[in-house]
């Protein structure tokens, strides 16, 4: 709830509403895909490979929002 909002005071006004459902996209809209590929990967190579990807894949989000 505080990134929301942070997003909403930091947001101009005429692009606040789009700046949050940019937010909420991001946070759920993509939750369908992303459970499709992690119940692939389990069933493909089980649990330790779906954490696998998934802990890369949130290291990778990481670097890229530090650097």
């Amino acid at each position: 709830s505080s990134t929301q909002s942070l997003l909403q005071l930091e947001a101009p006004d005429r692009l606040r509403g789009r700046v949050v459902s940019m937010f909420f996209f991001c946070w759920a809209g993509v939750a369908p895909f992303s459970a499709l590929m992690a119940g692939w990967l389990c069933h493909v190579g089980g649990t330790r490979l779906a954490v696998l990807v998934a802990g890369t894949a949130g290291l990778m989000t990481l670097g890229f929002v530090v650097l």
